[in-house]
């Protein structure tokens, strides 16, 4: 399954109200996006980009803000990843 739809299906699961699935899924996806190599660690634009950006998640989640958490893994982390 793609990046962009595991994506899909974590937004699902906050609309679904479904937390525990949306917490693993969440560090699942970026755990899956280093170890896959979908960004270069090496590059640190996009490293410090998905820091960034997995910061926010975190403090959206932090503070059950779910619509924040799927606002940034929609408009934040698609982008960066492609079509991956």
């Amino acid at each position: 399954m793609s990046i962009q739809k595991k994506i899909d299906d974590i937004e699902c699961a906050i609309f679904d109200y479904d937390i525990p699935k949306v917490m693993g899924n969440t560090v699942n996806i970026f755990a899956e996006i280093i170890e896959k190599g979908f960004i270069d660690v090496k590059n640190d634009k996009q490293l410090n980009s998905l820091n960034n950006i997995m910061n926010d998640c975190l403090k959206a989640m932090q503070y059950n803000d779910y619509l924040l958490l799927a606002d940034h893994l929609e408009y934040n982390l698609k982008p960066i990843i492609g079509e991956n």
